[in-house]
């Protein structure tokens, strides 16, 4: 039976470029220590409040994508998107949309260094 979920982990193909934008301009801090062995590079994430648990991994392997279409888009809770999306803007991310309002919440999508997805929501 699941009790949970430990996090959620995000192939990248630079861990530097990486860490560099989920840490620096997306604000998460890096929890524990940085792994490299073997398998590659990996380091968990986490916010401010510590609720939200990601990872990042270079496999020394090349992941090939099943498809265009993300099967996974991990969703992230922010308190003020307008602003948030503008200090975003000035870092020159990449947003697939402008904000949308939906019934008690706003959301927006932007992309990583290796093009995943990622949700930004308030809720409202």
């Amino acid at each position: 039976m699941i009790s949970g979920l430990a996090y959620v982990e995000i192939a990248v193909s630079d861990f530097k470029k990486s860490l560099y934008f989920y840490t620096q301009v997306l604000g998460l801090s890096v929890y524990g220590e940085t792994v490299s062995n073997e398998d590659g590079l990996w380091c968990q994430l986490v916010s401010k409040n510590g609720n939200t648990n990601i990872a990042i991994w270079e496999p020394v392997f090349t992941i090939s994508k099943v498809s265009e279409s993300p099967t996974i888009v991990p969703i992230f809770f922010v308190e003020n998107i307008r602003l948030f999306a503008e200090n975003l803007k000035s870092k020159k991310v990449i947003f697939t949309e402008e904000i949308r309002e939906r019934p008690g919440y706003l959301i927006t999508t932007i992309l990583d260094p290796d093009q995943n997805q990622l949700q930004l929501v308030e809720k409202i």
